[in-house]
């Protein structure tokens, strides 16, 4: 059935009774029924205003076509209204594939990026059926292990899908941090692929770089996508849906957005959350902290150093930590840095990195599982250049604020 006929249907099933106007947008009709459904959205409106705009023979052709369902048209039966949704999405996207058919007839210059978006975006749509509670899955984990120590011995690993916040200074590793990441999740899964998007250089400068740091991800180079030249979300969402990843980086956010307010990024991390959703991975998104933190918090010099890291300090804070199934901040504490805050252990001559987790969407492993810690706090490990280094005094625990310390399965 074509846009005409099933606007028809889902209209009688509207004046019958069957199907309430609210599941419906007017856009979604075809001429004159849109003109019915958007008077009767209004407030007050009744069916009786409906002749105004619409003749009897439309009304009377609207009814028959339910009848002529014999039961059919129940909703229990079919999903009518996302069937006359995806009919209307089908005709906008036919009437773009009409026009770039046209010019590719003609030899005329297309954007094919374009096009492979809006396939990206078609493959990833969200059906809008429910579904009984009797008939979902059992068989969900909200957190996987990683194959990284710090992280699946103090939390039990990351949100099995969702969007992984990590922000903090210039220069402190969080692509460094996030790399090796990812490289231990495909060697800790093997029948699994990641997608990197490195967009402060190109592929090539990529792969030479991280070699030299990370020589590791060579074991993995088979299962590892990487672009350098992404220019915004929607090609992004487009090519790992192609693709079917398992895990995507993106470094960093702020290199995918059109403009700098906050709608623009509140759209961005929104997309992000939509992906994790629809392809139920998770999605790391490096951040970088405003400003202001920025001169605050850098380490290496005496004078920047002068605090620990708040969630607060991330640059568009609120787009950022509503979307975040978890978030991470990371800060190196080195040699003469002058940190007054006692927010979490240090110690005078001895760098130290930090993985500060601030939220868990799901809660934390720990609440449920005794062999983790619950958090907010901060894992401490031994400095290195790759954050590899190992527990602060051999211990796997998650330092909170003011010198508390967390054990495991005890506060």
């Amino acid at each position: 059935m074509n846009n005409q006929q099933l606007s028809e249907l889902n209209f009688g099933l509207i004046i019958d009774d069957r199907v309430p106007v609210t599941m419906y947008r007017p856009e979604w009709f075809s001429t004159p029924y849109h003109k019915g459904v958007e008077l009767l959205l209004q407030k007050g409106s009744s069916k009786e205003d409906i002749a105004k705009v619409i003749s009897s023979d439309y009304m009377n052709n609207a009814h028959n076509s339910v009848k002529r369902m014999n039961g059919l048209g129940e909703q229990e039966n079919f999903d009518w209204v996302k069937s006359l949704k995806d009919s209307y999405d089908n005709e906008l996207r036919g009437e773009k594939f009409q026009k770039i058919g046209k010019k590719l007839k003609e030899n005329e210059p297309v954007d094919i990026l374009k096009l492979y978006a809006e396939l990206g975006s078609a493959i990833t749509q969200e059906s809008t059926g429910l579904s009984k509670l009797d008939d979902i899955s059992n068989d969900y984990k909200p957190f996987k292990l990683t194959g990284y120590d710090p992280i699946d011995k103090v939390l039990g690993g990351i949100p099995t899908d969702g969007p992984i916040v990590i922000f903090g200074s210039s220069g402190v590793g969080k692509s460094k941090f996030v790399t090796g990441l990812l490289t231990s999740l495909l060697k800790q899964y093997p029948n699994e692929t990641g997608a990197l998007y490195t967009l402060e250089m190109n592929n090539v400068h990529w792969k030479w770089r991280t070699v030299d740091l990370f020589p590791k991800v060579l074991e993995v180079k088979d299962r590892l996508y990487v672009s350098g030249s992404v220019k915004d979300i929607e090609e992004l969402v487009a090519e790992i849906t192609a693709k079917k990843v398992n895990y995507v980086v993106l470094d960093d956010v702020d290199n995918v957005v059109n403009s700098n307010d906050p709608g623009e990024y509140e759209r961005v991390f929104r997309r992000v959350k939509e992906v994790c959703r629809f392809m139920s991975i998770p999605f790391f998104v490096i951040a970088q902290i405003n400003r202001q933190s920025e001169q605050e918090i850098m380490y290496g010099t005496k004078e920047k150093g002068t605090r620990f890291l708040r969630k607060t300090d991330l640059a568009w804070t609120s787009s950022a930590e509503k979307s975040a199934a978890l978030m991470i901040g990371l800060q190196t504490v080195a040699d003469g840095l002058d940190m007054s805050s006692d927010e979490y252990v240090k110690e005078e001559g001895t760098a130290l990195d930090y993985i500060i987790f601030f939220k868990s969407r799901d809660g934390w492993l720990g609440d449920r599982d005794p062999r983790y810690q619950t958090g907010p706090g901060a894992v401490v490990l031994s400095h290195t250049p790759n954050w590899t280094g190992n527990f602060y005094q051999g211990k796997a625990k998650l330092w909170s604020r003011n010198r508390k310390v967390t054990r495991i399965g005890k506060s």
